[in-house]
């Protein structure tokens, strides 16, 4: 092997790791995926604990949604000498504010049909029977299109330090199923 074909090996392994280590940290974070039968799908993406709760999110703009990840990739590199009005990649910062302490579960919802859709967020203890619920915030988002947002909160949390969370979905409030299942840490304890 010349020292040539040598260089160039070492240089496409290095730009290789690096967009691998890139599209790692840049990939976005979930906490659960409910899926719906028409394909419709609520995201949730983090969770906020205490008294005053800030969640942003970032959305790329409708031409660039559904593009390859590299052209995202560039996107944001390019993003970096635009002008905040001009970026593709746009930031909302959102807040809720509590007297007591409470939890909130943030996320983006993706509605595929004009079909309302209704969830219902139980804790569960450690046998997986029911202990109590979490109110819903989203219930107007939940239709054809897309949203972003506050999806359910709760003030009296089990005194765990994991809280297991049953999503049900619910259609003219009669429970349907189950769709969806998740821990999270409780971070008041």
């Amino acid at each position: 092997m010349s020292s040539a074909s040598w260089q160039r090996t070492i240089v496409t392994l290095v730009a290789i790791s690096i967009v691998g280590i890139g599209g790692a940290l840049l990939w976005p974070t979930r906490i659960a995926r409910i899926s719906c039968a028409d394909g419709s799908c609520l995201i949730l993406r983090e969770v906020t604990y205490g008294t005053n709760h800030a969640w942003s999110s970032s959305r790329w703009h409708p031409s660039l949604r559904g593009s390859p990840l590299w052209r995202r990739g560039w996107e944001m590199v390019r993003d970096r000498f635009r002008s905040p009005s001009q970026r593709l990649l746009r930031t909302t910062t959102l807040q809720w504010r509590t007297t007591s302490q409470a939890i909130a579960l943030w996320g983006v919802w993706d509605g595929r049909s004009e079909q309302p859709h209704s969830f219902r967020f139980v804790f569960l203890d450690k046998s997986g029977e029911e202990i109590s619920g979490l109110q819903m915030q989203m219930g107007g988002l939940l239709r054809h299109g897309a949203g972003e947002g506050l999806v359910a909160t709760a003030t009296n949390l089990p005194p765990l330090r994991r809280l297991r969370v049953r999503v049900i979905e619910e259609t003219y409030g009669q429970q349907r199923r189950p769709v969806g299942e998740f821990v999270v840490r409780n971070g008041l304890l």
